[in-house]
């Protein structure tokens, strides 16, 4: 998970609005089509989305999970 958070320019255990606004920043300066398509943006881009999908994943993941009960006797 460190490189999904190095990846977006960010330290480990970043908010969800952290990592949202990081993505949508970096995409926006890293975006092929505003730097004619060259294959470096363009795989960093790729590097982006799968670091974006991965850590907002892990968010949703973690929603849905049921909370552990712990019994004490």
């Amino acid at each position: 998970m460190k490189k999904y958070y190095k990846t977006l320019g960010l330290k480990e255990g970043a908010s969800k609005q952290d990592i949202k606004k990081a993505f949508n920043k970096l995409s926006d300066e890293l975006d092929p089509k505003k730097n004619d398509n060259q294959d470096f943006f363009i795989e960093e881009t790729k590097k982006l989305k799968e670091a974006y999908d991965k850590l907002m994943n892990s968010y949703r993941v973690s929603a849905l999970s049921p909370v552990p009960v712990l019994y004490t006797c």
